[in-house]
C-alpha cells in the first residue's frame, strides 16, 4: 500500500520557507565569506590568523549552553509556549538563556584578556602573537551579541520571517568587510562581521518585540562585566609581586570567577525555578551551586 503524501497548510509552507532562507542568509552572513574577502584583500598570514580565530571561536560556540543543550531547550521552549501562550514566561526564559551564554563567555574574556598572549604562545610565533590577540579578542567580545537567544523567540511565536528581514545585513557586511579587510587585515573583518551581526540582532529584537515584551538584562551585564574587571585587576596586582605558570593563573581566574558570581548571582528567584525545569533531578545540587 502506498502511504497518502502529506500536504502542508499555508501557515507550514510559510514557516518553512522562512526558515530555509534564514539558513540560507546565515551562511553568507558569516565566516565563510570573510575569509574570500580576506584573501582578496589582504595577505595570506592575515588569512590564517583569521581562520586560527574562526576556528577557536567554533569550538567555544560548541560549548556554549544554548549550543550544547539545544536539542533539549528549543523543543521544551516550544512546547511550553504553545500550551500556555505566557509571555511573562518566554521572557523569562530569553533572560536566562542570554545569562547562561553570558556566565560561559565572561569566563573566557576573564580568562582571555589578560592570558591571552601567553596562551596563543603556544600555537603562534612571537611576531605574530599581537596580530592574532586582537581579533580573537573582538571575537570572544562577537559570542556575547552572536548567541543573543532572539531567534529562538521569533520561532516560538511563529514569525521566522522577521529572520529574513535581517539579511539585509549581508550587505553590510560586504560593504564594510572589504575597505575594513583592506586597511586592517583580520581584526577589521572580524569589527566588520560583529557590527553586521549587532546590526541584523537589533532589527530582530526590533520586530519581535512589537508582538511580545522582551527585556535584555543589562543589570546582569554590569555584574558580569564588573567580576571579570575585578579578576582582572587582581591579576594584574599578584602578578607585581609574584610570578606563577599560566596553568595556574587559568585555575586561578576560574575559582575566583565561580566564587564571586555565587555572590552575584545574575538570576532572580523566579529565573532560578524555572531553569532547574530543564535539569535532570541528578544535578540539582550542582546546578543549584553554581547559580
Amino acid at each position: 500500500m502506498f502511504r497518502k503524501r502529506r500536504t502542508f497548510n499555508k501557515e507550514e509552507k510559510s514557516y518553512t520557507f522562512a526558515s530555509y532562507i534564514n539558513q540560507l542568509g546565515a551562511s553568507f552572513l558569516g565566516t565563510d565569506i570573510d575569509r574570500y574577502i580576506l584573501a582578496f584583500f589582504s595577505t595570506n598570514i592575515q588569512v590564517a590568523i583569521y581562520a586560527v580565530a574562526t576556528n577557536i571561536l567554533k569550538k567555544l560556540i560548541f560549548f556554549l549552553p544554548h549550543t550544547l543543550f539545544k536539542d533539549v531547550l528549543e523543543p521544551s521552549i516550544y512546547r511550553r509556549y504553545d500550551e500556555r501562550q505566557s509571555q511573562t514566561e518566554l521572557n523569562d526564559i530569553f533572560q536566562i538563556i542570554i545569562n547562561l551564554n553570558n556566565y560561559v563567555i565572561f569566563l573566557i574574556l576573564a580568562i582571555f584578556i589578560p592570558l591571552g598572549r601567553e596562551l596563543l604562545s603556544f600555537v603562534f610565533d612571537k611576531e605574530y602573537i599581537q596580530d592574532a590577540y586582537f581579533p580573537l579578542l573582538v571575537f570572544l567580545c562577537f559570542l556575547i551579541i552572536y548567541v543573543f537567544p532572539i531567534g529562538l523567540i521569533t520561532k516560538s511565536i511563529k514569525k521566522p520571517e522577521y529572520l529574513i528581514y535581517s539579511k539585509i545585513t549581508v550587505i553590510l557586511n560586504i560593504a564594510l568587510g572589504i575597505p575594513m579587510a583592506m586597511k586592517y587585515g583580520a581584526l577589521g573583518i572580524a569589527i566588520a562581521t560583529a557590527l553586521s551581526t549587532i546590526a541584523k540582532n537589533i532589527i530582530v529584537f526590533i520586530l519581535t518585540r512589537r508582538i511580545i515584551k522582551l527585556d535584555i538584562p543589562f543589570y546582569s551585564y554590569l555584574k558580569l562585566s564588573a567580576s571579570v574587571l575585578g579578576i582582572i585587576l587582581i591579576l594584574n596586582t599578584m602578578s607585581s609581586y609574584i610570578n606563577v605558570h599560566v596553568l595556574i593563573k587559568l585555575l586561578f581566574i576560574i575559582s575566583l570567577y565561580l566564587v564571586m558570581n555565587k555572590f552575584i548571582s545574575i538570576y532572580s528567584k523566579k529565573q532560578k525555578n524555572i531553569l532547574m525545569r530543564f535539569f535532570p533531578k541528578k544535578i540539582y545540587g550542582f546546578v543549584t551551586w553554581i547559580i
